[in-house]
C-alpha cells in the first residue's frame, strides 16, 4: 500500500478525507478529458498516469485497507468499508477554479518565496504559465493555434520550440499576417527566456508522467533555417535597391532605361543601356555619337551613346 501512497502523494497514515482530497487535485490535473484539443501523444500519457492514479485511490478504498484507517469524524471501517472504487474510465469533471497547486501563487505577505507551481503535461515542479502560439497564414486568411498551460522547463521547451518553428515556416505569408507573426515569435522567445531560468523539473509524485523532450533549439530546426534565409534576401533585396537609385546625372554617367518613359542612371559596372556624352540645348546640338535623348527639368536634353 506504500506504492498507492506514494502515487497519491499521501502519508501512509492519510485519512480518507485526506486521500478523497489527493485524489481530486491529481485528476483535476491528469485526466485527459480535461484537455479535449490535445494530441493523441498527450492525451495517451495522461491516460496512463490517470490509470495509476485511479488503481492507486481503489486499491485504497478496499476494505481490509479502509477497515485499518481511521476517517476524520468516523470510526474505523464504519463507512469506508462500503465506499465503492471508482471507475478507471469514469470521466472527471473538474471543480469549477482550479486548484492552487496549477497556478502561481501571489507570496504571503509574510514570506518571500513564491509557492512553486506543478507541471499540468508532466507533474513536476517549478513550472509557469506559458502560451504557445503559431500560425498557418494564406495570403488572405490565417489559423491561429494557441495551447496555454503551466509547463515545467522540459515541457514548456518542447511545445514552444514546435509553436516557433511552425509559426517562422508558415505564418508569414500574408500581409497582415507577416506583422502579427512577428508578434507570435517574439512572444514565443519571451516564454522560452522564462523558462530558460528555471531549474530543470523534479518529480513531486509518483502518479507524474515522463514528460516531453525539448528536443532541438529553434536555431537548429528548419523555420529558423527558412527565416534566416527570409532576412537575408530582403536585406540583399535592400542593398540592391540602394544600388538602383539614381546617381547624379552628368556627361559620363551611365543609364539604365526602366520603362518606355522611365530613365534613371545607374553605376557603368552594372547592365547599362548607353552612356551620357553631353548635355545641351535640343537634340540636334548633341555630339554625333548621341542616339538617345533624355529631356531635364531645366528644358535641355541629355545626349546618351547607346554603344557605350
Amino acid at each position: 500500500m506504500d506504492d498507492a501512497h506514494t502515487v497519491l502523494g499521501v502519508s501512509s497514515s492519510a485519512t480518507r478525507a485526506e486521500i478523497d482530497a489527493a485524489y481530486r487535485d491529481l485528476a483535476a490535473r491528469f485526466h485527459p478529458a480535461n484537455y479535449p484539443d490535445a494530441g493523441d501523444e498527450e492525451r495517451a500519457r495522461w491516460a496512463a498516469a490517470m490509470a495509476r492514479i485511479d488503481a492507486a485511490y481503489a486499491s485504497l478504498n478496499q476494505p481490509s485497507v479502509t477497515a485499518m484507517r481511521p476517517a476524520a469524524g468516523i470510526a474505523n471501517g464504519s463507512e469506508g468499508a462500503t465506499r465503492p472504487a471508482p471507475a478507471a474510465s469514469a470521466a472527471f469533471t473538474p471543480p469549477a477554479a482550479p486548484p492552487q497547486s496549477n497556478a502561481w501563487s501571489a507570496p504571503a505577505p509574510e514570506s518571500k518565496d513564491l509557492i512553486l507551481a506543478l507541471c499540468q503535461l508532466c507533474g513536476p515542479a517549478p513550472a509557469i504559465a506559458c502560451t504557445a502560439q503559431h500560425q498557418y497564414a494564406y495570403l488572405f486568411q490565417a489559423r491561429t493555434h494557441r495551447r496555454s498551460a503551466t509547463m515545467c522547463k522540459r515541457c514548456g521547451r518542447n511545445l514552444l520550440r514546435s509553436a516557433q518553428n511552425r509559426t517562422m515556416i508558415f505564418g508569414w505569408w500574408g500581409v497582415i499576417s507577416f506583422f502579427r507573426n512577428c508578434g507570435f515569435v517574439v512572444q514565443n522567445a519571451q516564454h522560452l527566456y522564462a523558462l530558460s531560468k528555471l531549474s530543470d523539473p523534479a518529480a513531486t509524485t509518483a502518479a507524474a508522467g515522463p514528460g516531453l523532450a525539448a528536443g532541438r533549439p529553434v536555431w537548429l530546426r528548419s523555420g529558423a533555417l527558412l527565416a534566416a534565409g527570409l532576412l537575408v534576401a530582403g536585406v540583399a533585396g535592400g542593398l540592391n535597391a540602394s544600388k538602383q537609385q539614381s546617381f547624379d546625372w552628368g556627361t559620363g554617367a551611365c543609364v539604365a532605361v526602366v520603362s518606355s518613359n522611365q530613365t534613371h542612371t545607374v553605376p557603368c559596372s552594372q547592365t547599362h543601356a548607353g552612356r551620357i556624352v553631353g548635355h545641351a540645348a535640343s537634340t540636334s546640338a548633341c555630339p554625333r555619337s548621341a542616339e538617345s535623348y533624355v529631356n531635364d527639368d531645366s528644358g535641355g536634353v541629355w545626349c546618351i551613346d547607346r554603344d557605350q
